[in-house]
């Protein structure tokens, strides 16, 4: 009886680690995110057709989210933020794909709800 009480302890430890570090990941995960929102945040009223062209500030902060996402694993994660974030955020599709020639800058795939953010390098 004694070593099914252990078995059980011990799964129960496992199952809140396990939850704490599924927690943690997400937690990591949203912040990131928040991150690349507030680098993009001044590109809304041209990404949603307000305005006519980028701001300064857009192009800015395009380049220093460029600049900060400086691995494949960062790229794929700033990629899906930015994929779940354009519906949300009511981005035309049309406006997103004009940034990179806009602002002077390029990126090495398409600025789209349909890229696969896996096969981003």
């Amino acid at each position: 009886m004694a070593s099914s009480s252990v078995v059980v302890k011990l799964a129960s430890v496992l199952i809140i680690c396990m939850t704490v570090i599924a927690l943690h990941i997400q937690v990591s995960e949203a912040a990131s995110c928040n991150a690349e929102i507030t680098a993009l945040a001044p590109c809304l009223t041209y990404l949603r057709g307000s305005s006519s062209s980028p701001s300064s500030k857009c192009c800015s902060g395009c380049k220093s989210l460029i600049k900060t996402t400086n691995t494949k694993s960062k790229r794929q994660a700033a990629c899906n933020c930015l994929k779940s974030s354009a519906t949300e955020y009511k981005v035309l599709a049309s406006r997103a794909q004009q940034l990179p020639s806009k602002c002077s800058f390029s990126i090495p795939y398409a600025i789209s709800t349909s890229t696969d953010c896996s096969k981003v390098n």
